[in-house]
């Protein structure tokens, strides 16, 4: 695996400002065995023709109708022919030896399925750094269950999505769910947390985060629905030992979760219900188990 080929997914939507910049920093990566797929989310300013501008046989255009980020990287991952997946988003940036860091360290250790950036330097909207750093820990196998009690404590996937190096064989039987605005990679890690192999990569080139305020991440509606369903699939699926450690009680363990989740309805007030409604569907089943006892 040497000289894995390495599947690029660029996903865009009305990003002039930032796309040449990103199409930049993939094409001169000194690692050049890469297939580079530049899915346009049905963009209405100038960003279809700067992506078009680039030619390189190793780019595959995808136009599609605006559906949303998520859409689109299912489009990619669907095209995508590297036995390696990387997401750079439009607005995003990589330095020149970024792929060919991380390709040496999972050559090395060839047994896992997802190869995550140890930390992202965070960029200003003009590209400077801001100085701030996020940095992520190692989830081992026999601790990767560490990640579902991180989000529902802390509401924190644990994982980035952001260039990180997935194998394809990941998404052989399930995508992100596009039906959600954003953060469909925390509820991607969080859902399938027990089935990934999850590597840390200490050393790489650095991914550079761009933040301004058009991110889909500042959506406060689109996180509250995508971390009130993400709460509530926990309840539902996990075992209480992975994220209430210390209670066994079901009903004990439903009412903390309703707890949990009224909570989140308090701090964000009028600006949606999504909390109130998984912690109503809880207590519906809290009622209907104490009726039958």
């Amino acid at each position: 695996m040497a000289d894995a080929l390495i599947s690029i997914i660029c996903p865009y939507y009305n990003r002039q400002e930032y796309i040449e910049f990103s199409i930049k920093s993939i094409l001169e990566q000194t690692y050049k065995n890469i297939d580079i797929l530049l899915v346009n989310d049905g963009s209405t300013d100038d960003s279809r023709h700067i992506a078009h501008s680039f030619k390189d046989n190793r780019i595959t255009h995808l136009d599609i109708n605006h559906q949303g980020c998520w859409k689109a990287k299912n489009q990619g991952i669907k095209k995508a022919k590297g036995e390696l997946i990387c997401f750079i988003d439009s607005d995003d940036f990589i330095s020149q030896d970024y792929l060919n860091i991380a390709i040496k360290t999972i050559n090395k250790n060839p047994d896992f399925d997802y190869y995550y950036p140890g930390s992202l330097t965070i960029a200003n909207e003009d590209g400077s750094k801001t100085g701030s750093i996020w940095r992520y820990i190692d989830y081992p196998n026999n601790k990767r269950h560490n990640l579902i009690y991180l989000y529902y404590h802390n509401l924190i996937g644990g994982i980035p999505h952001a260039g990180a190096l997935i194998r394809k064989h990941v998404f052989a039987d399930k995508l992100y769910d596009d039906s959600l605005i954003n953060l469909a990679d925390t509820v991607f890690v969080v859902k399938n947390a027990l089935n990934i192999k999850f590597f840390l990569l200490k050393e790489h080139g650095q991914y550079f985060n761009r933040q301004h305020q058009s991110q889909t991440n500042k959506n406060t509606k689109a996180r509250c629905k995508a971390f009130s369903e993400l709460i509530y699939y926990i309840w539902e699926n996990y075992p209480a030992k992975y994220y209430l450690p210390d209670i066994s009680d079901k009903i004990e363990v439903a009412d903390n979760v309703v707890q949990r989740l009224m909570s989140l309805q308090n701090e964000y007030g009028n600006i949606c219900d999504y909390y109130a409604q998984s912690a109503q569907k809880i207590l519906t089943w809290i009622r209907q188990s104490t009726h039958s006892l």
